[in-house]
């Protein structure tokens, strides 16, 4: 079974800049991760299947809102950025956390990067080069 869950930052029902958002993500990324960890351990300790988590992660401009009928409605973001993060974390193995060139770009003294691929996303006419993050730097 495959489930995914979109997370995105916003303050007060409204979107607001942070500059250091994608350091932000990846931080994030890998301490999900790391409880994988312990969730894991728990499960074995009950008899129940491991679980395993990819993660994909882009940043860029996206329009953030409200959208729906009184009936269903949800605050959510669209657009170009938000369909590749969608791609790029289909294409994240479980354990795995992949980024886009952008994030790389930003993050690129801060994050540690063991692998790279080159792939093909559906609706996506240009290949995109992606990074796999196994560590951030501090300091």
């Amino acid at each position: 079974m495959t489930s995914w869950v979109m997370a995105f930052s916003f303050s007060s029902g409204a979107p607001r800049e942070e500059p250091d958002h994608p350091r932000r993500a990846v931080a994030c990324a890998l301490e999900m991760q790391r409880a994988m960890v312990d969730l894991n351990s728990e499960h074995s300790r009950l008899g129940l299947p491991e679980l395993r988590v990819g993660i994909g992660i882009n940043t860029g401009i996206a329009v953030v809102g409200t959208i729906g009928c009184e009936k269903r409605k949800k605050y959510t973001a669209m657009g170009g950025p938000v369909n590749l993060a969608f791609r790029v974390q289909a294409q994240a193995k479980g354990g795995e956390i992949l980024v886009t060139p952008s994030v790389c770009q930003r993050l690129q003294k801060d994050i540690e990067v063991d692998s790279s691929r080159e792939v093909r996303l559906k609706g996506i006419a240009e290949p995109v080069m992606l990074y796999s993050v196994v560590g951030i730097r501090t300091g």
